[in-house]
């Protein structure tokens, strides 16, 4: 699968800041938009504020955003504030 973007390092409050702005560059194509999430390195809760964010904005634009390889970390966080399912995430994390 090609990726619209790949996320790397560490995606917390002093990094997410610097990928708000990708979610503008969706308005030049009319495809779904694949965001690959293998490199994160380490995330906190902002980490799911920018994928909420995406999110809805590529609603928004009547795409679908998907996020493929979240770390456990990530489906950690994901679960413990209820969003997993709106992330489209697996409903328990895997073991």
């Amino acid at each position: 699968m090609k990726f619209d973007h790949v996320l790397q390092g560490p995606l917390t409050l002093t990094t997410v800041p610097n990928h708000l702005p990708f979610a503008k560059t969706w308005s030049t194509s009319s495809a779904d938009v694949h965001v690959d999430l293998s490199a994160v390195e380490a995330v906190d809760s902002s980490a799911l504020s920018l994928l909420l964010e995406w999110s809805r904005s590529a609603q928004a634009q009547g795409k679908m955003c998907t996020f493929h390889h979240p770390s456990p970390a990530l489906l950690a966080l994901a679960h413990l504030y209820g969003v997993a399912e709106v992330l489209r995430w697996p409903v328990q994390p895997s073991a």
